[in-house]
């Protein structure tokens, strides 16, 4: 991976960018209806473009990419790569519990003995690593995904995999590394709408991918991550009234006997564990865009009615910067996205 520590050591560059777009090119390379590779002997896999296969691509349960087991970071140091709130160690001990990491250390190592001295006569050698993807951050900046219109890296991997259907378009694809996650956290209650797709038939009359998503639960649990306490805040009186009209809204629908729940959580008091838990139960999510931000994309759950309401300006930097990466990262799991202008930064 050619990666700078400038972006590793950022939750959302590492895992939202860097390993979102490492593992849609991954699983998608390896999934047998892209015709990347050679089908294996599964009849349903014997001609992808049957008509037993709907437009979009839902994924096998056996169908799974190999085996991560190592990444080398080419141009970055191990302290270079954790962020300081410690999640991308976290994450990659969840995910990948058994990865090997290397950095530009390592990787100098290696280039040192496969080099061949003069000296001694002796022929070079080679590393044979039978997969291997390369990551590079300019590289995908060449691309028109990335270069021209989103700024996201995995926007290239995202968009070429879900033109050759290696990838569904709402995020199941995805649901192998959040079951490992929620396992890890200990999540209670693991439900098993994020398990692998099986594969349906056009006859069900499908026009939508996202129809086939859970549909909402009896309990609509709302959850505002509250980030008064950092950078990136609401105006005080602002994110009062947030909180106000919220408890306002909760009390009358439990008045009509339903089953709502609101969450006003700082996540900087949670542990890692405890964040990935609220994730997990959250239907409706509200924010002041943030590093808090980088959770919707990993570990919340999707239902057919999953909502984002995001807290921005009215113009002005957060309009042209800001929302062009919450537009692209939530095209990745297809939630619906409210854009609420509530105010100015703090």
């Amino acid at each position: 991976m050619n990666e700078p520590g400038q972006f590793l050591n950022h939750y959302y560059h590492f895992v939202v960018e860097l390993f979102l777009g490492v593992w849609a090119f991954l699983y998608g390379a390896f999934n047998p209806l892209t015709g990347l590779f050679d089908a294996p002997n599964d009849p349903r896999m014997a001609n992808p473009h049957h008509a037993l296969f709907p437009s979009f691509n839902l994924l096998p349960e056996d169908l799974q990419p190999p085996h991560l087991s190592r990444v080398i970071f080419l141009n970055a140091r191990h302290s270079e790569w954790r962020d300081t709130p410690g999640f991308n160690a976290f994450f990659f001990r969840a995910a990948f519990p058994s990865l090997n990491i290397e950095d530009t250390e390592d990787w100098h190592d290696r280039c040192l003995v496969t080099f061949a001295n003069p000296k001694f006569q002796r022929p070079e050698k080679a590393w044979h690593l039978p997969i291997a993807l390369l990551a590079d951050r300019s590289a995908a900046h060449r691309g028109e995904a990335c270069g021209s219109r989103t700024q996201r890296i995995a926007a290239e991997a995202y968009e070429y995999m879900v033109k050759k259907k290696g990838i569904d378009t709402f995020g199941r694809w995805w649901s192998h590394i959040r079951y490992k996650v929620y396992r890890f956290a200990g999540v209670e209650k693991i439900p098993s709408d994020i398990q692998p797709a099986p594969v349906v038939s056009v006859a069900n009359n499908l026009t939508d991918p996202q129809s086939l998503l859970p549909p909402p639960p009896d309990r609509v649990v709302i959850t505002y991550i509250n980030r008064q306490s950092v950078r990136r805040r609401l105006i005080a009186s602002h994110n009062e009234a947030l909180v106000a009209s919220m408890k306002n809204l909760v009390k009358r629908k439990q008045a009509e006997g339903k089953n709502w729940v609101f969450k006003n959580v700082k996540p900087e008091r949670l542990s890692k564990e405890d964040q990935v838990q609220v994730a997990s139960e959250s239907t409706v999510r509200i924010f002041a865009l943030s590093q808090a931000q980088a959770h919707l994309f990993d570990w919340f759950r999707y239902y057919w009615a999953f909502t984002v309401t995001d807290c921005l300006t009215s113009s002005g930097w957060n309009q042209t910067v800001i929302l062009l990466l919450l537009k692209y990262s939530t095209r990745e799991v297809s939630p619906t996205t409210m854009n609420g202008q509530l105010g100015p930064w703090a």
